[in-house]
């Protein structure tokens, strides 16, 4: 008998929609109300792909198609995919059920397996939220301002978070770092990694981190921040946008590290 089971912990992707769309709104209510009319679970699945692609491709980690026990008998149920490490080399399976909660599938026999099997669900979990918000949650003024560039895939590289210290504008901001914006920013699928990795530096509403980046040669500042139920919301401002940031809300800045 497979000592493969549904993991009582799961993800609420549909709520996750319902939190991006009450952002979207805030803005443009014609748009949150037709995607309400879509059917999500194709979106869904579509993201959890994009989420299993992307830790696939992060080192120590692989993406399996099929997961199995302590005994080594496979699972015999549909996956949406799965995730393997050295130190869970049985896998952690993926599933999107019809009603498109995501649900985690595996082995957890042993404490070990146990500790792993929690790390790797944060990481989908932070991955997923960050594809959600590209596909939904992402700011109307992007598209508007022609923010929405799309980024190449980029090597791997240092970055650097500051936090304010003093009010400012975007430019006084990055100015005090570097004289040269160029420098300083990072691409879009750089602060898509920043996000998934580095989850512990977002914060919550009001309380926002900052990214620079550029889009069809114009400098923009992407914002993320953390919802309350735990979804993530990208907005963009202007790099020359005149409104001053205050230092009390101790917002974060991420850069490209400097030499």
């Amino acid at each position: 008998m497979s000592k493969i089971v549904i993991l009582k912990a799961q993800l609420g992707a549909p709520q996750v929609i319902d939190d991006l769309l009450q952002r979207v709104a805030m803005k443009n209510s014609p748009m949150a109300d037709w995607i309400r009319k879509l059917d999500t679970i194709p979106i869904i699945r579509e993201c959890v792909e994009n989420a299993l692609n992307r830790l696939g491709e992060m080192e120590g980690i692989g993406r399996c198609k099929n997961i199995t026990d302590f005994f080594g008998k496979a699972y015999n149920g549909k996956l949406d995919g799965a995730l393997r490490t050295d130190k869970f080399p049985k896998g952690l399976g993926v599933k999107v059920t019809d009603q498109g909660a995501i649900e985690f599938v595996a082995d957890d026999y042993t404490s070990g397996w146990k500790k792993e099997i929690k790390r790797l669900r944060g990481l989908f979990t932070d991955a997923f939220l960050a594809e959600i918000t590209s596909s939904i949650g992402i700011d109307v003024d992007f598209r508007k301002w022609k923010a929405d560039e799309r980024g190449k895939s980029t090597s791997k590289a240092k970055a650097a978070v500051y936090e304010l210290t003093k009010n400012g504008t975007f430019k006084q901001i990055f100015g005090s770092i570097s004289s040269d914006a160029g420098k300083l920013r990072l691409t879009q699928a750089q602060i898509k990694g920043f996000v998934i990795k580095h989850r512990r530096w977002l914060r919550t509403y009001g309380y926002a981190i900052f990214f620079l980046f550029k889009s069809n040669n114009d400098f923009f500042v992407a914002n993320v921040s953390v919802g309350s139920g735990g979804s993530l919301f990208v907005g963009v401002r202007r790099f020359d946008d005149g409104s001053g940031w205050d230092a009390d809300l101790r917002h974060r800045v991420v850069i490209l590290k400097l030499a």
